[in-house]
């Protein structure tokens, strides 16, 4: 879980979507709020110029790629570690878990068409969007 990947000076885990998820787990079952991003290519290229966001992205707590192309960019030929990125079988076993376990999520974005574009899987689960000062909250059950 500690290989790292350095993509246009962005670090990101190298690891596999069990050992991520077993990752969240802990976080999940902590007082504290953890931070959990999938990075895909296009927010790479658009971020890297923009002031600040090379520090936001390292203040996560854990940072996964969210595309092959950053894994094959970075040189991975895993295959495990490939699959799991192009089938997004950490969202997926994300998704499970909190609807296993009744947990909570909120994701958290500036419009609702940015929120639906970051929610892959909105005509899997059963959605409620809550409107909170200005920020689109997206809460499953």
């Amino acid at each position: 879980m500690n290989e790292k990947i350095n993509i246009l000076n962005i670090e990101l885990y190298q690891t596999s979507a069990k050992a991520a998820m077993q990752k969240v787990v802990q976080y999940m079952e902590s007082d504290s709020i953890n931070t959990v991003e999938i990075i895909t290519m296009d927010m790479l290229l658009k971020g890297k110029d923009m002031p600040g966001w090379k520090e936001a992205v390292e203040s996560l707590n854990l940072v996964l790629p969210g595309e092959t192309e950053i894994l094959e960019a970075a040189g991975v030929r895993e295959k495990t570690l490939l699959r799991d990125t192009a089938g997004q079988v950490f969202l997926k076993m994300f998704l499970r878990y909190i609807q296993r376990n009744k947990k909570r999520v909120f994701l958290v974005a500036q419009s609702e068409t940015e929120l639906l574009e970051i929610w892959p899987f909105s005509s899997l689960y059963l959605i409620f969007f809550f409107l909170y000062v200005g920020i689109f909250v997206l809460q499953t059950y």
